[in-house]
C-alpha cells in the first residue's frame, strides 16, 4: 500500500478542488486582520504565500544564507528562544527578500538545504500540481449533466486492489427504483403513486 501524506492532507479540501476543476473558481481566504495567530506567519512571496518556520530551524546560519539576511546573525536571533522574542523584527527583515522569489523557488530551494519551509497553494495550484499529476491523483469523471471534469481520487494506492472512480454523482432520483423496489420491497405501482403524490 502506497499512502501519500500530501494527498491525504487534501481530503478536507476536496470541495474546493472540485469547484475549481468544474467552474474554474478559486475560493478566497477569510480575512484575519488584526489577529496574530501563534506560530509561524504566512508571508507573501513574489507570486503567492510561503510559511518560513523561523523558530524551528536548527541550522539558522543556512536559513540566513538562503535568504541573504546577514542582519539575522545578530545575537538576539541566535537561539530559537531569542527568535521567539523578536518575531515582528524577523518578519520585517525577511519580508522584502521573500517578495523577490516565487513560492516554488523558495519552497524547493529550502527543501534542497533541508530547511523546513511551507508553501500555500490555491485550488488552481493543486489541480495543476506536477507531483499530483505524476501520481495520477486526479481522475476524470464523465457526468450525464455536468459533462467531463476532473475530481480528486483516492489518497492511497493498493497494488492488488486498485481504486477507481466507478460512477459519477447520481442524478436526483436516479436510484429510486433500485432502493425502493429492490431493497425496500415496494412495487412499480407504488413508485407511480409516490411520484403522483410528490413523495419522490
Amino acid at each position: 500500500m502506497d499512502v501519500s501524506i500530501f494527498e491525504s492532507s487534501l481530503t478536507p479540501s476536496m470541495h474546493h478542488l472540485s469547484v475549481y476543476s468544474y467552474y474554474g473558481a478559486v475560493p478566497r481566504r477569510e480575512s484575519k486582520r488584526g489577529i496574530r495567530v501563534e506560530g509561524p506567519p504566512l508571508m507573501p512571496a513574489k507570486d503567492g504565500y510561503v510559511l518560513p518556520l523561523f523558530y524551528g530551524y536548527r541550522d539558522w546560519d543556512s536559513f540566513v544564507a538562503f535568504l541573504d539576511c546577514p542582519e539575522l546573525l545578530e545575537p538576539k536571533f541566535a537561539t530559537s528562544a531569542e527568535r521567539n522574542k523578536n518575531p515582528e523584527e524577523i518578519e520585517r527583515i525577511v519580508a522584502p527578500k521573500l517578495k523577490t522569489r516565487s513560492k516554488h523557488e523558495l519552497f524547493h530551494g529550502a527543501q534542497e538545504l533541508g530547511l523546513p519551509f511551507g508553501m500555500s497553494q490555491s485550488a488552481a495550484d493543486i489541480v495543476n500540481c506536477p507531483q499530483l499529476k505524476e501520481r495520477g491523483y486526479f481522475v476524470e469523471v464523465n457526468h450525464p449533466v455536468a459533462g467531463r471534469f476532473i475530481s480528486p481520487g483516492a489518497p492511497f494506492k493498493m497494488s492488488e486492489s486498485p481504486w477507481q472512480a466507478v460512477k459519477p454523482a447520481p442524478l436526483l432520483g436516479e436510484h429510486n427504483r433500485e432502493v425502493l423496489c429492490e431493497r425496500l420491497g415496494y412495487t412499480e405501482s407504488d413508485l407511480v403513486q409516490f411520484r403522483e403524490k410528490g413523495i419522490i
